[in-house]
């Protein structure tokens, strides 16, 4: 049976470390810098600033990489060795329910990848409450749950390094914004909003009002890149 060649695996450690820095970017440009209620433009400025929570796509090509560039001294590896480095070293970096797959057929050394990842974090509310353009003004703080979804699959052959796109959906991500918000010291929102998908609405149940109340989402609370 084939074992992964040295250059396949160098190959696979450089793309990958560059495939999901540049995936990184993409999210933060296209996801997180959209005007959210409450954190305006918040997360983008905590994913820029080295949130971990918010990072995590570009951790997981590090730790790949890592992974990877640890087995590139040998001419090449067994499969069975290439999978436990990876498995392990997702584990190690808190990453859950890792599941991965190592090939190598007609000369194309394939890994796939899925695993999970979330971090929690909290985050200033934005001057404005988000709500630009409507005289809205407070302060506080918010608790942010990122979840990050991957199902992704790379290969190198003879040409070098490719990604995968066999999968529905290669990276998905949650956003559960406020679990305990907190404005001029009093808590406000203690609850996780109610997520309707199809309108981009948020319901919020406040501590101080049992009816609750909505503000607009748009698209940037339950996004899919693929």
């Amino acid at each position: 049976m084939a074992d992964v060649a040295q250059a396949q695996i160098i190959s696979l450690a450089n793309g990958i470390q560059a495939s999901l820095a540049a995936l990184q970017t993409r999210i933060e440009e296209q996801i997180l810098s959209e005007a959210m209620p409450l954190v305006g433009t918040g997360l983008a400025a905590a994913a820029q600033g080295g949130q971990a929570a918010l990072n995590a796509t570009e951790t997981l090509g590090q730790e790949l990489a890592n992974a990877l560039d640890a087995l590139a001294g040998a001419a090449s590896q067994t499969k069975a060795a290439v999978h436990s480095a990876l498995e392990s070293a997702l584990d190690a970096a808190g990453f859950l329910g890792t599941t991965v797959s190592v090939t190598v057929a007609g000369g194309v050394a394939r890994i796939t990848v899925a695993t999970e990842k979330f971090g929690e974090y909290v985050q200033d509310l934005a001057g404005d409450l988000g709500l630009a353009g409507l005289d809205a003004a407070g302060s506080g703080t918010g608790s942010v749950g990122a979840t990050f979804d991957y199902n992704l699959e790379f290969a190198a052959n003879a040409t070098g390094f490719f990604v995968g796109t066999t999968a529905t959906d290669e990276v998905s991500q949650l956003l559960n914004p406020f679990e305990i918000v907190s404005i001029a010291g009093q808590e406000k929102f203690s609850v996780l909003p109610a997520i309707d998908t199809t309108t981009g609405n948020l319901t919020f149940t406040t501590a101080e009002n049992a009816n609750g109340f909505w503000l607009a989402a748009g698209n940037v609370v339950d996004l899919t890149v693929d």
